[in-house]
C-alpha cells in the first residue's frame, strides 16, 4: 500500500521528520516501511496542528493518524479507502473506536 510517513518525536531509525513516501508492508503490531521496521504499540488520531505546508508535502487527502512505538511518535498518512483495512491489518483498527465508561473504569 502507498502511504506517507514521518517522525514526530523521539527515535526511529529510518525515518526523519521530513515526509517520506513509498510501499509499506502490514502485519500484526508492524509497519515495515523502505528499510524501517516499525514495532506499533498504538494507533491514535494526531494533534491538529498541522501547518499548509504539511498539507503540500503528503497526499493532502490521506487521513492522519500518530503511531506509536516504544521509542517515537510518528505521523502515518494513509490513502482514505485503505484505512479500515491498513489499520485491521496492523491489529489496531480498535484503538479508534470510543470506550464506554465502563471500558475506562
Amino acid at each position: 500500500m502507498k502511504c506517507s510517513i514521518r517522525l514526530e518525536d523521539g527515535l526511529q531509525p529510518g525515518l526523519t521528520k521530513t515526509w517520506r513516501h513509498g510501499v509499506v508492508t502490514l502485519a500484526p503490531d508492524r509497519i515495515r516501511f523502505d528499510g524501517a521496521d516499525i514495532a506499533v504499540v498504538a494507533v491514535s488520531l494526531p494533534p491538529s496542528d498541522e501547518g499548509p505546508r504539511d498539507r503540500i508535502e503528503r497526499n493532502a487527502d490521506a487521513p492522519l493518524f500518530r503511531i506509536t512505538t516504544s521509542t517515537a511518535w510518528l505521523t502515518w498518512a494513509i490513502p482514505v479507502e485503505q484505512v479500515d483495512w491498513a489499520l485491521a491489518q496492523i491489529g489496531h483498527l480498535d484503538d479508534l473506536e470510543p470506550k464506554s465508561a465502563a471500558e475506562t473504569a
